[in-house]
């Protein structure tokens, strides 16, 4: 019995420590381990613009501001110009340094006593806002998180949201009398999803569990697309493909082009914008281990120190159009319920066509990946079309499955027919080089092609090969003669 006292004690002990994979850190009844498995099953395959000629926009250009964590932002303010950042309240014009973003949770508003975190500023406060910071900061393409949070919604649903940061929003291409316009510092996007069959809050519950829906944020049009829809694409099954634009970051569910023109009366007339959304450049599997899903936790118990920051996270234009409130502030990504709240589904969406108050849309879809489904990640490949636009039948020529020749002759390549003489528009991927022949064996006159051509009667060459081959410069034998 002499030992009972330290028994009892150890019993109090173990009554109060979570066991293994139930810590549940911000006290929303979903143990943390059971989050990141979730999120981790959800996560998103986020692809990124790459200048291309299926592009019809000034603004179809590679990729150039990509999504960064808010520390190595501090650090790369910090190494621009030497100095921090600064709080500031635009009404006074009073200032203080951020020693961190982690400064936000506590730090006071310039001649206030009151938290740049309290909830009587509201949420997107535009007259306290983060400055003293450059334009342009490009992002980390090779290592940026993916934050999520997700929440429990009645007894076997979630909301699961997936949001970026981005140093920089920059809008376009487009400029007027010397003047960049529609661009502004700091850029939260992202979507929101909603999982159902959760059977229960621990890892045997999540086997059955099943998407709804899914939000995206961006401009206008609040849409979103459930899996019934053929366009919407996974990766893995369970991921889905979410298509980035260039510049302003809006986030598609397939590759194409989205085109605006703000119409409304006495709105910003430099909102004039193209959405540029291939898919095709840089693409990142956020559920990979080398890549970050950090947890922000909920407005009640954050997990980020940044999170109930009520300010503008930059100094540029207004709450509608300008330097964004933090996460939570957008329902696009905070908020998913879809009834009553002028969500659009995509389908209808991106057909609407002409004046939708208050803006007039264009969606023309990628045709090229719609009809390959080659969502790769960027590998050396090509692929030789029956028609136009990358229409019709088609086959594929890949280095890496040993195939870079083909002879056309009689060999039914585009269905029931052989290819030869009937080759209209051709796709390049991944770096290689392609060669026509007008002859079989690769004989007779021969033209290179090393990017993708929508129509070869602009090359003169339209229902004209009789072989092909592929070329990959970076092979020791890039001409795929070696036996």
């Amino acid at each position: 019995m002499k030992y009972y006292p330290y028994l009892l004690i150890l019993g109090y002990v173990l009554l109060f420590i979570p066991s293994y994979g139930q810590e549940d850190k911000d006290r929303d009844a979903i143990p943390d381990e059971v989050e990141l498995l979730l999120a981790r099953k959800f996560a998103p395959e986020w692809r990124f613009n790459k200048n291309n000629p299926r592009g019809g926009s000034p603004q179809n250009h590679n990729h150039s501001y990509f999504p960064i964590s808010i520390e190595a932002f501090y650090g790369e303010i910090i190494a621009n110009q030497g100095r921090p950042p600064k709080l500031t309240r635009i009404s006074t014009g009073e200032s203080v340094s951020l020693n961190s973003f982690d400064d936000l949770a506590t730090i006071l508003v310039p001649g206030t006593r009151i938290s740049a975190s309290h909830p009587s500023w509201g949420w997107n406060n535009v007259d306290i806002r983060i400055t003293d910071y450059p334009e342009k900061i490009t992002g980390d393409p090779a290592s940026f998180p993916t934050y999520f949070r997700c929440e429990k919604i009645g007894d076997d649903e979630v909301e699961i949201s997936y949001f970026l940061f981005y140093a920089m929003d920059f809008k376009g291409s487009y400029t007027f009398f010397g003047i960049e316009p529609g661009k502004h510092r700091a850029d939260w996007e992202g979507i929101s999803m909603r999982i159902s069959n959760v059977c229960s809050f621990d890892e045997k519950g999540l086997d059955e569990t099943e998407l709804l829906y899914i939000k995206m944020s961006g401009h206008g049009l609040k849409k979103y697309i459930t899996p019934k829809d053929q366009n919407l694409q996974f990766a893995e099954q369970t991921h889905p493909r979410m298509f980035i634009a260039w510049g302003s970051h809006p986030v598609f569910p397939e590759p194409g082009e989205w085109h605006n023109y703000d119409i409304k009366p006495g709105g910003d007339l430099f909102d004039i914008y193209d959405d540029m959304f291939h898919g095709d450049g840089v693409v990142v599997q956020s559920w990979n281990p080398e890549r970050k899903l950090i947890n922000v936790g909920n407005t009640k118990t954050p997990l980020v120190k940044w999170l109930n920051y009520r300010g503008s996270w930059g100094p540029d234009g207004n709450a509608e159009n300008g330097s964004p409130g933090s996460p939570p502030n957008n329902s696009k990504f905070w908020n998913s319920s879809i009834e009553g709240n002028d969500w659009i589904n995509w389908a209808t969406a991106k057909n609407l066509q002409g004046p939708i108050s208050p803006y007039k849309t264009s969606f023309k879809a990628d045709v090229a990946f719609q009809n390959t489904g080659w969502f790769t990640n960027n590998e050396p490949l090509v692929v030789l079309f029956q028609h136009a636009n990358w229409d019709g039948c088609q086959v594929t020529l890949t280095t890496s499955i040993g195939a870079p020749r083909l002879i056309f002759d009689s060999t039914p390549n585009f269905g029931s027919h052989s290819a030869n003489n009937r080759v209209s528009s051709v796709l390049i991927s991944g770096g290689v080089q392609l060669v026509l022949y007008r002859d079989e064996n690769f004989g007779g006159p021969s033209i290179m092609i090393d990017d993708s051509i929508a129509n070869l009667k602009d090359l003169e060459w339209n229902d004209s090969a009789g072989s092909a081959r592929i070329i990959d410069p970076s092979k020791s034998d890039p001409t795929g003669l070696a036996p």
